[in-house]
């Protein structure tokens, strides 16, 4: 059994009723069952007894188990489940409270604690997944002796490199791991650049909706982070020009400084004023390789390929190829 693996199943096991299926793993391909039971073979989980289910029981169960036992049913939920079970009758304990849960063993707990790595890399997983293997984390933790973030920040920095870094999929489990760590200038730059990637559509004169306005959500963290920190707009601007260095952008309607100028604006007055103020109805479709107007570079790869090209055809540039070739 790989061990970083059957560290998750443990973790995600951990106090779930034994009717409830894990929840799901790294990879659709593991099966959850068969390291479920090599962990209660092999002593790393155990069932819960009757005695510790009551803590998690109905009260409806609770107050049967008290009627059944002949003892007083009122008082708070806490007080009687210590009632029942300081008083209460074994043998109707023993039937009634039968849904048994994964329970952490010792052996267990050291588990999670030497494959700590493991758990991190499970609980962000759209952060890593599948730009950054299981593997690759678990070599810089065990083989290179690296602390786990600084590991993580380490592989997310190659990632971009080898350009297989997608942002669409990563920026915002960034944003939640940075606040989980508190740390909080890489928190504020991440933020920046998840508002500088929703403006990008606007940035270049793209019509997608999604694209073209100040995120709420990020608006209003940049909000409360900034005043909870009592930054000022020069050092905000600072983190700002840190966040987007890596995400390029040929600028057409608007210059790296407008764009913070436009965000800091939405932390004032509100996102949505801002959104209402920037209109790309009439702006230049850019292609995004180039920079250029869209259909220009359009038309020149058509005539490349000797075709006929047609204004406003539906389509993406491969996908009308592919129908002209009969694909």
């Amino acid at each position: 059994m790989n061990e970083a693996i059957l560290a998750i199943i443990v973790n995600l096991s951990k106090d779930r009723k034994i009717s409830q299926p894990v929840g799901k793993c790294i990879s659709m391909s593991i099966n959850n069952a068969e390291y479920v039971k090599y962990a209660l073979e092999n002593g790393y989980l155990r069932l819960s007894s009757p005695m510790e289910n009551i803590d998690t029981a109905t009260l409806k169960n609770v107050k049967l188990a008290l009627k059944e036992s002949g003892l007083k049913q009122a008082g708070e939920k806490d007080e009687i489940r210590k009632r029942l079970k300081e008083q209460g009758n074994i043998e109707v304990i023993n039937r009634i409270f039968t849904d048994d849960s994964y329970k952490l063993t010792e052996k267990g707990e050291q588990l999670l604690k030497d494959r700590e790595y493991a758990i991190f890399y499970d609980s962000y997983l759209d952060l890593f997944y599948p730009n950054i293997s299981l593997r690759n984390l678990e070599y810089k933790v065990l083989t290179e002796k690296k602390e786990i973030q600084q590991a993580v920040e380490e592989l997310i920095e190659e990632a971009k490199k080898n350009k297989k870094f997608l942002y669409d999929n990563i920026v915002s489990s960034e944003i939640m791991l940075y606040k989980d760590l508190m740390k909080w200038d890489k928190y504020i730059e991440k933020l920046f650049l998840y508002c500088y990637m929703k403006l990008s559509g606007c940035i270049y004169g793209s019509y997608s909706e999604s694209y073209s306005k100040i995120p709420e959500y990020e608006s209003i963290a940049l909000k409360n982070i900034q005043y909870e920190l009592n930054y000022s707009n020069e050092k905000m601007k600072e983190l700002y020009y840190i966040g987007i260095k890596d995400y390029n952008l040929k600028m057409k309607r608007f210059s790296d400084e407008e764009v913070f100028n436009l965000i800091m604006k939405s932390l004032e007055e509100g996102h949505k004023k801002i959104n209402e103020e920037i209109n790309i109805e009439n702006a230049e479709v850019l292609d995004i390789e180039t920079g250029r107007n869209k259909e220009e570079v359009r038309k020149e790869q058509f005539a490349k390929l000797g075709l006929k090209y047609e204004e406003n055809s539906r389509g993406t540039f491969i996908g009308r190829i592919k129908k002209f070739f009969g694909f």
